[in-house]
This record gives C-alpha cells, sequence and structure tokens, in this order.
C-alpha cells in the first residue's frame, strides 16, 4: 500500500478486497486510472464505482492484467478509514499488556473516545496510521500505547485548554514516529543527544501529516536528561531551525520532510500548552518505556510503580502532573496484587478451568464456569445468575455467558467476601 495526495495505491487485488471488507465499503470506491488487460484493454474504468461483479471477474483472469489500482480517496474511504483506527485504538487498550495503560482510563470520566476519534480527523495522519496499522501493527500498538498514555496522563489534571486532549494524544502518538523501521523502537538510544535528535525527526513527521504546533513542540522537547533532573517551571523552546533529516524510509511515498524543505509548522506556538502536553509526554514515554523493559509477571504492577513513584522523587517529572499518575498506578498495584491472589484460588480448581472468581476485580465468590456437577466443592441450592456476559479478565477470547451457575466452596478463602 503506498499513499499519494488524491489515491491509495494497491499493487494486489487480494490488498484491495480485504480492504473493502475489512472497512464494509462494497460499491463505494472508485479508481483514478483503469485496469488494463495484458493487451491494453480497459477491464476497470477509471471514476465509476467499483462493483463486487467487476473484483470477482479479475479474481477469475490471474495474470491477465496489470495488478495495479489507484484508488481515489474520497469521504466514505476516509470515513472507513478513521472508524478502522478508533477501533485498532481501542483494541490496544484492552491488550493484556496494556493493563497499566487501561487504569488510567478506568479512573477517570472522559470522553476518550471522542477525543481519539478526532485527532484522526487530519486526513495525512489518519491514512499514514492506517497504513501503519496494517503493514506494521506492532509499531502501531506502540504507537497506540504512547498515545494513550499521553492522553491518560493529561486527563488526570484539572486543565481545560482548548484541543489540549486531542493534541495529548497526537503527540504520543507521533512522539516515535522516526523510530518506525525495523526493531529500534523497541530498543530505544540511551544516549540523551540520541533520543533528542530521534525526538525532532519524530516531531517533523508529525508535523507533515497535519501535527498541531504544540505537539510538535512537545515531541521535539520530551526527551529527559537522565543525568540531570528537569527543574519544576521548565519551558518549552523550540529551535529556529529544526533538524529536519529524516532516516527513516518507511514514510517515504507520504510527502515526508526534507533538510531542504522543512514542513511548514500550522499555526503558533501556545507556550503553555506546549509546556503541559511536554510534561505528560514526558511521563506518558518514561512509564511506557519502562513498561516495555519490566519482565511480564507477578512483579509487574510493583516494578512499574516504584520505578514512577522513585524518578518521581528524583525530580524528573513535574510534581502537579506526575501524582495523580502515581496514584492511579498505586491503586493499579493494589489492584493487581488481589488479582494475583484471585488467579491462586482459581488454580485449585478441581475440574480447571471451571473456576471463574466473580465478579472481576473485586471478587466475592466463585463459580463453576464449566457445570461440573461432579466436584466436591460444588454448592447446591445457591446458584449465581449472571444477566450480561462478563469480560474475562486474563482469558483471552473467553467471555463468562449469561446464565446460572453453581458456587464454589473456594469463594470462602475470597478477600472480599
Amino acid at each position: 500500500m503506498k499513499v499519494g495526495a488524491d489515491a491509495i495505491l494497491f499493487d494486489s487485488l487480494a490488498e484491495l478486497t480485504t480492504l473493502i471488507q475489512d472497512l464494509k465499503l462494497e460499491s463505494q470506491l472508485e479508481l483514478t486510472e483503469p485496469v488494463l488487460d495484458n493487451s491494453g484493454n480497459v477491464l476497470l474504468r477509471e471514476g465509476i464505482v467499483v462493483k463486487p461483479a467487476a473484483l470477482a471477474r479479475l479474481e477469475a483472469m490471474p495474470g491477465q492484467y496489470r495488478s495495479e489500482f489507484r484508488v481515489r480517496i474520497t469521504q466514505p474511504l476516509l470515513i472507513g478509514v478513521r472508524a478502522a483506527l478508533v477501533q485498532a485504538v481501542l483494541q490496544a487498550l484492552r491488550g493484556a499488556r496494556s493493563a497499566f495503560v487501561r487504569a488510567l482510563f478506568d479512573a477517570t470520566g472522559h470522553n476518550y473516545r471522542k477525543y481519539i476519534a478526532t485527532a484522526f480527523r487530519e486526513q495525512k495522519l489518519a491514512l499514514a496510521f492506517f497504513r501503519m496499522s496494517r503493514e506494521n501493527p506492532e509499531f502501531f500498538r506502540h504507537s497506540a500505547n504512547l498515545g494513550l498514555l499521553t492522553l491518560g496522563a493529561l486527563m488526570h489534571t484539572n486543565v481545560r485548554r482548548r484541543m489540549i486532549h486531542i493534541n495529548a494524544f497526537q503527540a504520543g502518538l507521533c512522539a516515535d514516529l522516526a523510530l518506525v523501521d525495523g526493531n529500534r523502537w523497541r530498543d530505544p538510544p540511551e544516549d540523551y543527544a540520541e533520543r533528542r535528535k530521534a525526538a525532532r525527526q519524530s516531531a517533523s513527521l508529525g508535523a507533515a501529516f497535519g501535527l498541531s504546533a504544540d505537539a510538535e513542540a512537545a515531541i521535539c522537547e520530551y526527551p529527559v536528561n537522565m543525568q540531570q533532573p528537569m527543574a519544576a517551571d521548565s519551558v518549552v523552546e523550540l529551535p529556529e531551525n529544526p533538524e529536519t533529516e529524516i532516516d527513516t524510509k518507511f514514510f517515504d511515498d507520504l510527502n515526508t520532510p526534507t533538510e531542504d524543505a522543512p514542513p511548514p509548522r500550522s499555526g503558533a506556538v501556545d507556550d503553555e500548552s506546549a509546556l503541559i502536553l511536554t510534561e505528560v509526554l514526558r511521563i506518558a514515554h518514561y512509564v511506557g518505556d519502562i513498561a516495555g523493559r519490566i519482565a511480564e509477571g507477578a512483579t509487574f504492577a510493583e516494578e512499574l510503580v516504584y520505578m514512577t513513584t522513585y524518578n518521581a522523587s528524583r525530580g524528573y517529572f513535574h510534581r502537579d502532573f506526575i501524582k495523580p499518575i502515581l496514584k492511579v498506578f498505586k491503586d493499579f498495584e493494589i489492584g493487581a496484587r488481589k488479582l494475583m491472589k484471585v488467579a491462586e484460588l482459581e488454580r485449585r480448581c478441581t475440574y480447571p478451568p471451571s473456576a471463574w472468581a466473580y465478579p472481576k476485580p473485586l471478587s466475592g465468590q466463585v463459580l463453576c464456569r464449566n457445570h461440573e456437577y461432579d466436584c466436591p466443592l460444588l454448592i447446591q441450592g445457591w446458584d449465581i445468575h449472571v444477566i450480561a456476559p462478563a469480560e474475562a479478565y486474563g482469558w483471552i477470547g473467553v467471555d463468562l455467558p449469561a446464565g446460572n451457575y453453581h458456587k464454589c466452596q473456594l469463594g470462602k478463602d475470597l478477600e472480599n467476601k
């Protein structure tokens, strides 16, 4: 897939039909150039809606035409792309390793889905990340988590400034764009100068995709020199000539900036907004970075809390922004410890994996999910009636259907009874 100014290029029919199916765009797309057979005859004309029957005919004649489809960027296509991106970001939020990110969102009343949807209204940004979601899904999830962390950090403050929540999500989303190639994002540079250079490159890429001036400023300035704690009253200063030489090839076809033609900034920088965004991005990127380095296991939540608290105490983060985050993470740690005890209890099941602590995470009883009537731990006559399907914490792809379930004697050992 390649993205141009007015069209998306697909080099296979399978890729095009998959897009149509995924975005539910049957009979809604048109081509900017005709599809010709090997003799130069027109098989699909440009400027008319592509019908499913026409695609079916092409499927029946492989190798007899030039497999190149230039799909016009239209409003229905953009609507489908944006809806798919919102769903992909929310799916990243529900990922098993994103529980600590999800904790930030569970503890706020903000309409974060609206923030995310609004952030993708910028066409270039939406198309760039849509392509990334399909061709480099791991990096997309990494970027989505950074965007969610930055937005989540901001939502726990009392800041109310125009567009700042949308800008926060976009800043996190674009903070590592320069590391998209290969696996550089998995092991970001340790050297402060290298991190700063990568941040400037990412800011330039983001600006080329329509990032706001405030978000661009935050990306330029978020790297922290761990040898020198940040002052609480530090200010954001943009360089007059930012470094714009991009050393990634992934976005080459998306009109990215060059050293000779840096992208114009989208408006003037609001210094106060830029400073706020810098601080929350600094926190989010640090938390995301250390979470990636901590092994998943029993002490994950504890290590995350302790490392963040330790460096907050050393002055690397603005206290007004880090305090509410630490509170959420400490509550998350307590909840994680409770869930570990619940998991240990469930493992004592006579017919694993039937024992299900319910409701989670604050479980007060244990039920038999698989209706093992011969189990000696079954409690007769005190059934639990589940009204709506329950999400399975840690049971990937499994939900608890609505219905009646017998209680289990293991529930006597739950702390929340």
